[in-house]
């Protein structure tokens, strides 16, 4: 009884790992369908854009930055000399996705390339959920994982202090198993 307990849990987390992050690579097709939907219906004679799309994609704006941020893209900025006034420039800045409503063409494939990269991290880690040495060097870096986890430093006497301690149990642990014969499930 107590094998299948343990078994039925291992696959309910390597499922549930492998169900998060293909929620997120679902997310991230609907919301690049949404976008290009968006620039499909701007007229370049009216200069005009379905105000419902906007609605929309803008309303998505806040979730997609954090899954660009957690996917590593990193947004762009385009410089341009905005008239000043008396024949004097200065220059700015544009950040992309703070114009992710503005149908310019670099910012389109900017977000395009956006979409692909991000659906490609979370497909790689939709894939390790079900990869053994994933879970394995998972199981040996745990302390730097948990530090990472609740945004300390995985630098400094703390850390080191844990992760040499668990390092020294879970080995003497694996050597008394292999030692004594002990099942460890």
């Amino acid at each position: 009884m107590n094998y299948i307990l343990i078994i039925g849990s291992i696959v309910l987390i390597v499922l549930g790992r492998a169900f998060y992050h293909q929620n997120r690579i679902n997310y991230l097709k609907r919301v690049e369908k949404l976008y290009e939907s968006y620039i499909a219906s701007y007229d370049g004679k009216t200069k005009q854009i379905n105000p419902d799309i906007k609605t929309k994609l803008l309303g998505e704006k806040g979730e997609l930055r954090k899954l660009f941020d957690k996917a590593g893209v990193q947004d762009r900025y385009d410089s341009f000399m905005d008239p000043a006034g008396f024949g004097f420039v200065k220059p700015t800045q544009i950040r992309y996705f703070d114009n992710i409503h503005v149908p310019n063409g670099h910012i389109a494939i900017y977000f395009h390339d956006a979409f692909a990269e991000s659906a490609g991290y979370f497909k790689k880690r939709r894939n390790e959920s079900f990869s053994l040495y994933f879970w394995i060097i998972l199981v040996i870096n745990l302390p730097k994982h948990l530090f990472h986890y609740y945004g300390k430093e995985s630098k400094g006497t703390l850390y080191t202090l844990v992760d040499v301690v668990y390092k020294t149990v879970f080995i003497i642990g694996a050597i008394y198993a292999l030692v004594t014969g002990v099942n460890i499930l």
